[in-house]
């Protein structure tokens, strides 16, 4: 697994001043960019989306969303002209009455909505302790797994784990999530495949099990979050009692689709994958929590286990990566189906352009 490094440089963001008027409407205003694109488009310029604008009489505040730490600087406005430290930046391409479009100089265009405090709704911090969740996007649907820990290194960022419900798989790269509160205004805010931003703004808690949200980019869509249910600590020991103590052998390989391929390597000569194709591989789930992999007799991984609170999945190790989460499809008597993503690096190899991710389903029998 490898990150995707998205660039933001404190030049551009001060690019982001608004508004073509000769008096002030700034003052005492946060802005969000929710959609930018390069100015040439064949630059290979990062786009600015989550930049945090805040204005006062004569500083603007710039930081990210995921960021604590702001930058300020002076700014003036001249007509259609914005300026920070006496510097031209940007100039108004459009406004609306809640948003602003600017083409910031050899940059990029980008749209602001304005987070006024005529949004406020009470914060339930306690609310996003719940870890499970689905996001609907219209008729789109992901199911999220919140968690609580760092972002790779960005300690302040956390770490967020997706899966595609119309495939039936968790997607095979980490994200970050956050819920932040700009100027009154509730942001659930995620990344997606670690380039591009999704905003929310909550615009409801109804009840403890339901989150409204707007699209700051696309406010037509319907979009909210819905908790998934947890199964109770009885349902929990019944379902690991079940699993615990057995060795699981593959006993059919249903599907097997090759989701990332990254090197000169073909699939047929790593001996991990040989072993899922000949039904070699097997696990064992011990009932003191640990777990051991196997390729017919040898032992290739091990670690801890445990079901998660909604009872869908194995969770191997803390959780990191998406190959960590096996999920449970259906758990019979003597069988279990699993779908499982399963990273392939051949030996001495380069992990960044010599690797493969597999999507396996398979029927386990002990």
């Amino acid at each position: 697994m490898y990150r995707i490094q998205k660039i933001f440089l404190p030049s551009i963001f001060i690019i982001f001043l608004l508004i073509s008027c000769t008096k002030n409407d700034l003052a005492n205003s946060y802005w969000v960019a929710v959609d930018s694109s390069p100015i040439p488009p064949s630059t290979r310029c990062s786009v600015v989306d989550g930049a945090i604008l805040h204005f006062t009489d004569s500083q603007l505040s710039i930081r990210n969303v995921y960021e604590k730490n702001s930058q300020s600087h002076e700014y003036r406005l001249d007509n259609e002209e914005l300026y920070v430290n006496d510097t031209l930046w940007a100039t108004t391409y459009a406004k609306y009455s809640d948003s602003i479009i600017l083409d910031i100089i050899d940059i990029a265009r980008v749209k602001f909505v304005r987070l006024g405090n005529e949004h406020t709704e009470i914060q339930k911090p306690a609310l996003w302790k719940h870890k499970h969740w689905i996001l609907s996007y219209n008729d789109f649907k992901r199911e999220l797994i919140l968690t609580d820990y760092p972002y790779f290194d960005d300690l302040e960022d956390k770490l967020c784990i997706q899966k595609n419900l119309q495939e039936g798989r968790f997607m095979d790269i980490i994200d970050k999530w956050d819920v932040v509160t700009i100027n009154n205004n509730q942001l659930f805010v995620k990344t997606f495949n670690q380039t591009d931003d999704e905003l929310y703004r909550i615009k409801k808690y109804q009840g403890d099990s339901l989150v409204t949200l707007e699209s700051l980019r696309n406010p037509d869509v319907q979009a909210s979050l819905k908790k998934i249910k947890y199964i109770s600590e009885v349902k929990k020991q019944e379902i690991q009692h079940h699993i615990q103590n057995y060795t699981w052998k593959i006993d059919k390989v249903i599907k097997l689709d090759t989701i990332k391929q990254m090197g000169k390597y073909w699939e047929t000569e790593l001996p991990q994958l040989i072993s899922l194709k000949t039904k070699k591989m097997s696990f064992l789930f011990s009932d003191d929590l640990t777990y051991t992999k196997y390729e017919s007799d040898n032992s290739i991984a091990n670690g801890n286990w445990k079901l998660s609170d909604t009872g869908n999945e194995i969770i191997l190790n803390d959780g990191l990566y998406p190959s960590d989460y096996i999920d449970l499809i259906v758990a019979s008597a003597d069988s279990l189906v699993i779908g499982n993503i399963q990273d392939f690096t051949p030996d001495n190899y380069d992990t960044m352009w010599g690797s493969f991710s597999i999507y396996y389903k398979a029927i386990l029998k002990r």
